[in-house]
């Protein structure tokens, strides 16, 4: 089993590289040929994602809190009764 895992990683990492080389390539050259207007829009886009992401967090951090808190007492309640 591991002789199969190992070709596999080696095979990712063949694969891998010159893939994100690729990419970041291509990722490079597009943004170099964007209109101004068009990159403000993403600008824009970004920065409420952003935003949204703040207002978001506190109540994903809250309910994910309570969910652990939760399976903590059920955890102990039961191991005292």
């Amino acid at each position: 089993m591991s002789k199969i895992l190992q070709k596999a990683k080696l095979l990712a990492v063949k694969i891998g590289v010159p893939v994100a080389a690729l990419v970041a390539t291509g990722a490079a050259n597009a943004a170099a040929t964007l209109d101004p207007s068009v990159a403000a829009a993403f600008t824009a886009i970004g920065d409420n994602a952003t935003a949204m992401f703040g207002l978001a967090m506190p109540v994903v951090a809250s309910v994910l809190g309570m969910f652990i808190v939760l399976r903590l007492f059920k955890k102990f309640g039961n191991k005292a009764a």
